[in-house]
């Protein structure tokens, strides 16, 4: 589009053009002005931003270390416990094993003492069956010398 003014066309400006021109300029070193406070502000913005995180950091590893410390002491406390109720079970084991012992002994005191009886009952039968005969039969005398051998001897064979 060509401009009817002469003064446009020649490359001359006006004093408002040249004014406009300056309040550009001007504006233009007074947005630097503030740019270059503004990198101030930023990078003292940045380095308390990077302090903050360096803290932060810092918490979390003391919070880190305090929870496993208390998660260890912990360990630690269960672990004594365990040990008391092992030591508590393997006391009640030994006595269990000696009551085991004790009454396994018993068992066998009386097994002893029932083969025992069950023998003198076997001898008192066969001294029943010589004294029935003596009176029934008396004259069968080697059955009743057979029964008074038996009663006088001690059975030999163990039962289990």
């Amino acid at each position: 589009m060509a401009t009817s003014n002469p003064k446009e066309s020649s490359g001359d400006k006006t004093e408002e053009q040249m004014l406009l021109e300056a309040k550009l300029k001007e504006m233009t070193t007074e947005k630097k002005a503030v740019f270059d406070a503004t990198r101030e502000a930023d990078e003292c913005l940045r380095q308390i931003r990077d302090e903050e995180t360096r803290i932060r950091d810092r918490l979390r590893q003391i919070e880190a270390q305090e929870i496993k410390e208390r998660q260890r002491i912990e360990m630690i406390d269960e672990l004594n416990v365990l040990r008391r109720e092992n030591s508590d079970l393997n006391e009640s084991l030994r006595k269990l094993k000696g009551t085991l012992q004790r009454t396994t002994k018993y068992s066998r005191t009386q097994q002893k003492e029932k083969r025992e009886k069950e023998d003198e009952i076997e001898k008192l039968r066969n001294i029943y069956s010589v004294w029935k005969m003596k009176f029934q039969k008396p004259k069968d005398n080697a059955r009743m010398s057979f029964c008074l051998k038996k009663a006088h001897e001690r059975p030999s064979c163990k039962r289990n």
